[in-house]
């Protein structure tokens, strides 16, 4: 297997910290430490590192980790990512693997499986074609959307972390083969106990701060709520950031990207998690949500929709507006006890359905199927 994604080698052995800890695609280390006990896979990452200068690799059990220097994005993207290719191929070409791998369309990656001649699998982190159309994007995003039908159109298989975003897949490039595979948790979510503190209630949202995500909305709801008696703690930050604080509502709190020690902290004394996203693939944050136990409230817009049971271990706002929202986040945050009686339910089969060791059973399955062919 040669396996070309995002993944800091900092970031295995359980060392991963999250986005606050400069690890952004945080399904992936955990998948790295799963596929350890993965005997019948050998593994080779190849990652593009702006830390490095020179090539480097080094190996751990049945996985070996090559880092690239990362040429310049913009400039890659200019000349066609012919840049990144020629590297690739070269890799591939000295690696000879049976199966490539290739993780985003938002990244320069699966930008080689026009060059290749062997089975491709293309996992989807985020869907650019649908995200475009519902916030304001680069010229870059732009060009990468143009690009993701063929990308879809080049792999063999395509995993897509939910339900939600395969349909995108099949909306954007029908009949190709696309299989879900919930990509996992970090196995430190599953020590947070939940307690939620009865002296300071707060609702918790993770994210970037962007139209996307919906928090244009979770502001209009906040106006409606004016005399509420808990806080929004926000974790992140984004391009509406600005815009949004000079609103300077009361019983809000920018908390910043942390990372996943000093979050975890907060969310294992929060008393829900908030997410309105307009569209999203995931997002993970309402995985690691339910791992930990908190009730969610989000909407149908994403694969956040099979994850929360409407009234059973959350709320659905749909349509999103703000009114609904407000009204969600009022009737959640009635009493500790009745976000704890929420919380509580479908616990165990969330725990279970996340986690990343059943994913990297999935996706050796996947690899031995597609070799088979």
């Amino acid at each position: 297997m040669a396996i070309l994604a995002n993944i800091p080698r900092n970031s295995t052995r359980g060392n991963s910290q999250g986005r606050g800890g400069g690890h952004g695609a945080t399904w992936l280390p955990p998948l790295a430490d799963a596929f350890l006990d993965h005997p019948e896979l050998k593994i080779t990452w190849v990652t593009f590192d702006h830390l490095v200068k020179q090539p480097e690799t080094d190996h751990d059990g049945n996985q070996s980790f090559v880092r690239l220097p990362k040429p310049h994005d913009k400039l890659n993207l200019l000349l066609n990512q012919h840049l990144t290719r020629r590297i690739l191929r070269r890799v591939l070409r000295d690696l000879q693997p049976d199966v490539v791998h290739a993780w985003g369309t938002e990244w320069m990656y699966a930008s080689v499986l026009q060059d290749l001649r062997i089975p491709k699998i293309l996992s989807v982190q985020g869907c650019l074609t649908t995200f475009n159309k519902v916030w304001e994007t680069s010229w870059v995003h732009r060009r990468l959307e143009r690009e993701e039908p063929r990308r879809f159109r080049e792999a063999d298989v395509i995993t897509c972390e939910s339900a939600w975003s395969a349909e995108q897949v099949n909306g954007i490039v029908p009949n190709l083969d696309v299989r879900v595979v919930d990509y996992g948790v970090h196995p430190s979510f599953y020590q947070i106990s939940w307690n939620p503190d009865a002296d300071h209630p707060v609702v918790a949202y993770s994210g970037s701060i962007d139209r996307r995500k919906g928090m244009d909305i979770l502001f209009d709801a906040l106006e409606l709520l004016p005399n509420r008696p808990w806080t929004l703690k926000i974790f992140g930050h984004g391009p509406m950031e600005p815009e949004l604080r000079a609103r300077n509502l009361p019983q809000v709190e920018w908390m910043g990207t942390l990372r996943w020690q000093e979050m975890q902290q907060h969310l294992s004394k929060a008393w829900a998690l908030v997410i309105p996203t307009r569209a999203d693939t995931g997002p993970t944050v309402v995985k690691e949500a339910r791992v930990i136990g908190l009730p969610v409230i989000g909407t149908r817009n994403g694969g956040l929709r099979d994850y929360i049971r409407n009234r059973e271990n959350g709320y659905i706002v749909d349509p999103l507006e703000p009114a609904g929202l407000a009204s969600a986040l009022s009737e959640l945050m009635q009493s500790r006890e009745n976000c704890i009686k929420l919380g509580n339910q479908h616990h165990s089969e969330d725990r279970d359905a996340f986690a990343p060791t059943l994913s990297a059973s999935k996706f050796s399955s996947i690899y031995q199927e597609i070799c088979a062919r």
